[in-house]
């Protein structure tokens, strides 16, 4: 997020190239295997979206995976829309990198309060 569009692939690629190096994989370029896709920020920074809502609490429900509401919220958001639209398959392998910042879930008690249970899917489809 502190790079210009352009710049993002790049960037993305490095890292994948770095992760790979540091669980021994053997691989030269991961560039040509990342996808950056952008479009799920919804209304703003900080600005809470259905669907980031909805991720946060299949991630939390069936993965017991707690994601921040304006970073790995959003980008869990896009990710499974793209399995929903089958833009990625179910036989491709995914990594998905979780940055941090769970602590922002106390910013929004409104919509992460409670148990997580009965308030949404409970699948991805």
């Amino acid at each position: 997020v502190d790079k210009p569009a352009p710049d993002v692939p790049e960037q993305a690629a490095r890292i994948a190239n770095e992760t790979a190096d540091l669980l021994g994989l053997a691989t030269t370029d991961l560039g040509d295997r990342v996808r950056v896709v952008g479009g799920y920020g919804g209304d703003g920074y900080g600005e809470p979206s259905d669907a980031m809502i909805e991720a946060v609490r299949l991630a939390a429900q069936l993965e017991g995976l707690l994601l921040d509401p304006v970073y790995t919220g959003k980008a869990m958001a896009g990710l499974i829309d793209l399995i929903r639209r089958k833009e990625i398959s179910s036989d491709r392998d995914v990594v998905f990198v979780h940055t941090g910042g769970v602590p922002g879930l106390f910013a929004y008690p409104s919509l992460f309060s409670g148990p997580m249970n009965g308030n949404g899917p409970s699948t991805v489809r």
